[in-house]
């Protein structure tokens, strides 16, 4: 690892004390669901959120589920570990600025989260990992938000860049700071002990790995730009790689279907995750 974003990651910031110690405990193989409850009910909005997403369409039960120690064990420990530390980031990094020559923070996570919606229609209709996928996807471009934090003059010129069409997002901030904002996601994700599944996912952009999977992932940020959430206005997170549209869409139906489970799932969880 570089210096440069072993500096950014010491300046990462902190969860509060009762979401460390509810993260400390689920870096444990096995934790009871009882004291996974105990730990939840002192995160309040945490734990609010948790029961939200475990009756949406994001994971198809089909009963209510009422309680948070029901949730724990329907979920499971790997399942509620993931949910717990996406909630745990998304409140550390909210509202960070407006569009134009600032990184708006909410404008990346509804990007990312469209992305995401993408990704898992994507891989459910290819039999791909869709849960981790999901994840991989929201997390992609965190490194934009951390480098923001750490020095807010690198996304505006980088961004002024990439509106006039000659960069992609990631060379114009390449180009301006030095770092592959990619390596800085998944850095941020291996400091907070995120799994390691998807640590290895977000790593895989970075390094330019063309498998199936990172070919949903790209033609999720494409669709995502194309349909109007983009991260800035005329910046392109990605470029469609060769090939990847006709891998992805076989024909014009099943683009529609995917496309449209994409749509219905991006509306529940804009309000389950994003508020």
């Amino acid at each position: 690892m570089s210096i440069e974003v072993d500096k950014i990651l010491d300046e990462l910031p902190s969860f509060s004390p009762s979401v460390d110690k509810l993260l400390q405990a689920l870096k444990q193989d096995f934790v009871d669901p009882k004291e996974l409850e105990t730990l939840l009910i002192s995160c309040p909005v945490i734990a609010g959120r948790v029961l939200q997403i475990s009756n949406s369409s994001f994971y198809g039960f089909s009963r209510q589920i009422d309680s948070l120690k029901e949730a724990c064990v329907i979920l499971g420990q790997h399942t509620l570990r993931s949910l717990i530390y996406t909630l745990a980031v998304l409140g550390n990094y909210r509202d960070g600025g407006e569009r134009g020559d600032k990184l708006s923070y909410d404008a990346v996570w509804k990007h990312s989260l469209y992305s995401a919606c993408v990704t898992r229609a994507l891989a459910s209709h290819h039999k791909l990992d869709s849960s981790n996928l999901f994840t991989t996807a929201l997390f992609q471009h965190l490194g934009l938000i951390v480098l923001d934090n750490f020095d807010d003059s690198w996304l505006p010129q980088a961004i002024k860049t990439t509106s006039q069409g000659s960069h992609t997002l990631q060379d114009a901030v390449s180009e301006v700071s030095g770092l592959n904002y990619f390596e800085v996601s998944f850095k941020a994700l291996e400091y907070w002990n995120f799994p390691t599944d998807v640590c290895r996912a977000v790593e895989s952009i970075y390094d330019g790995s063309a498998g199936t999977d990172q070919q949903a992932l790209n033609m999720g940020n494409v669709v995502a730009d194309a349909f109007g959430y983009d991260i800035a206005p005329k910046a392109s997170a990605m470029t469609l790689r060769a090939g990847v549209l006709d891998v992805m869409f076989t024909n014009e139906q099943q683009a529609h279907d995917i496309l449209s489970e994409a749509d219905s799932l991006f509306a529940q969880m804009a309000k389950d995750f994003l508020g």
